[in-house]
């Protein structure tokens, strides 16, 4: 995407999130230890950057197994139950849904954990993240606003400025603009 502006727009940003693609995985968990979350016999690996978003979902029957969402934050490789970062634990037999908002970039560790499971069922894993990326401009839009008789402003602050102030000659609004943009799916 290009934004292109004939104004100075110092500081600034803009962050673009388009569609995703969900996918889903096919996983076979089993009864782990119900006291440690990291004997899940599930663990998938995922690597975030730059979501607004990222949604877990985990379709369960009559089973318990539980979502675990592991950050290796100090990027070391190995993920430990002191980096879990969300959870979804819902008794037997509820589906679980874990999303974290703006989560921060790096590597992830998806935790399937067979908290009370009869045999060695297969489980669907759904994985959407929401990944986008970050325009920065070097100048912020700044105009005098037009001077006219009518009492309408097409800018609304110039309006309540020149109520306000009388006597003042001009002031200085954010341009307004319009952009559109077609964000592509990933």
């Amino acid at each position: 995407m290009i934004f292109k502006s004939s104004v100075a727009l110092s500081g600034l940003s803009a962050d673009a999130f388009g569609l995703s693609q969900p996918k889903t995985l096919s996983e076979q968990v089993k009864q782990d230890d119900p006291d440690d979350p990291s004997s899940a016999s599930v663990k998938e690996n995922v690597t975030i950057d730059h979501a607004s978003r990222a949604t877990f979902t985990l379709g369960v029957d009559s089973d318990d197994v539980d979502v675990f969402v592991v950050y290796d934050a100090n990027n070391d490789g190995t993920f430990a139950s002191d980096e879990i970062v969300g959870s979804s634990t819902g008794p037997a037999g509820t589906d679980e849904e874990l999303t974290l908002i703006g989560p921060p970039d790096g590597n992830y560790q998806i935790w399937l954990h067979g908290f009370q499971v009869a045999g060695t069922p297969t489980v669907p894993l759904g994985i959407d993240i929401v990944q986008g990326t970050t325009s920065t401009s070097p100048a912020s839009p700044r105009a005098p606003c037009p001077r006219t008789r009518r009492s309408r402003s097409t800018s609304p602050t110039c309006s309540r400025r020149r109520r306000a102030r009388t006597r003042a000659s001009s002031c200085s609004a954010r341009t307004p603009h319009r952009t559109r943009s077609a964000f592509p799916s990933r």
